[in-house]
């Protein structure tokens, strides 16, 4: 995978020896800086989770794939959980499947379009006015398109507009409830997850660049749609980043993370031309199941030892890691925000 095709005389020519499936997964951890992609088993998981009686959680995207995992972890530790996405239902479908399962916690589905800033401002009034707080935020909703094109209700490329914009002005208007629980439980500060991706490695190398900021104009090895994808995941962790430094000190808690390579409805659209021959294989190889990506998230945003990691990159399962460089640039992290406001002051003023 990572080699030319060499046969077996060929390699012991050059002195190798054949690499197993087991030796290039080692390699490629150790010497590829691949860790993220073959991540070892973990040593922590979901039955760690401590009770969550009292606490509040908003799960974007909670009716599918890690979300919606997520939000079953949480019901089962007793937490009172908003499901907060634009179709009612398939949220209605799974808080149904839900309920099968007899957990304790609580659940409700609320409208929240990500796509719409008019209908985040819609969510993040109603929800101010009806709950007041939220203990933990998961920024978990996403789209992965196989193409460039689509675009939100604003007008934004899909994979940045819905990925990125959505929830960085999410999280700006939910910053009263968070200060109201950092209030409240000053031992248990409010804590954010930014889902992102180790697809963020596949982002422009300027970082941020308001005249691009798909980054597909960027001369780059990687296809357009890739490549949007994995801007919309930088743009995830430089908003993490730029809230820790802002509004950390208000003890609030916020981190980002790659929740691994899984099987889930992110693909769901990925079945044509050569998408259908190679995601059938690579489900078969390297994706893990949807219910292993709910683990960093949970950890970063239930574990007590993770109540000082604002500001850390986690990777599957429940690792610190290090995102690239340019995510960790102040201005970049601040030139992207005020592009966000000024977005926010023109479609949602």
């Amino acid at each position: 995978y990572f080699f030319p095709r060499l046969s077996p005389i060929q390699f012991s020519r050059l002195g190798l020896q054949p690499l197993s499936f087991k030796s290039a997964r080692h390699y490629s951890r150790t010497m590829l800086g691949l860790s993220p992609l073959f991540p070892p088993a973990p040593k922590w998981n979901i039955d760690q989770v401590p009770d969550l009686t009292g606490r509040i959680a908003i799960v974007t995207g909670g009716n599918s794939g890690i979300g919606y995992e997520t939000v079953r972890v949480l019901l089962s530790k007793n937490a009172k959980v908003y499901m907060a996405t634009r179709s009612e239902e398939r949220a209605q479908h799974a808080i149904t499947d839900l309920a099968k399962l007899q957990l304790p916690g609580q659940v409700e589905w609320m409208l929240l379009d990500l796509a719409s800033l008019e209908s985040i401002k819609k969510f993040a009034v109603e929800y101010l006015i009806k709950v007041q707080r939220v203990d933990m935020l998961f920024n978990s909703a996403g789209v992965m398109n196989p193409v460039v094109g689509p675009t939100t209700k604003d007008g934004y490329e899909l994979h940045v507009g819905t990925n990125s914009l959505g929830h960085h002005y999410l999280t700006l208007l939910l910053l009263p409830a968070l200060r109201a629980s950092a209030q409240a439980t000053p031992d248990q500060p409010p804590r954010v997850c930014f889902t992102s991706s180790i697809a963020h490695r596949n982002s422009s190398p300027k970082g941020f660049d308001p005249t691009d900021v798909t980054g597909i104009h960027t001369s780059c090895y990687v296809p357009a749609h890739t490549r949007a994808y994995g801007q919309s995941k930088l743009y995830n962790i430089l908003s993490a980043n730029w809230f820790h430094r802002h509004y950390g000190k208000e003890n609030i808690v916020f981190t980002s993370c790659h929740p691994g390579i899984l099987e889930s409805e992110l693909v769901r659209d990925w079945d044509k031309g050569l998408n259908a021959i190679a995601i059938p294989l690579l489900k078969s190889t390297i994706f893990y199941p949807a219910h292993m990506g709910a683990i960093t998230q949970l950890y970063l945003n239930t574990a007590p030892e993770a109540a000082g990691e604002g500001g850390s990159y986690y990777v599957a399962w429940a690792r610190k890691y290090k995102s690239i460089p340019i995510s960790r640039n102040e201005r970049v992290q601040d030139a992207f925000a005020a592009w966000v406001n000024e977005q926010v002051a023109q479609h949602a003023s």
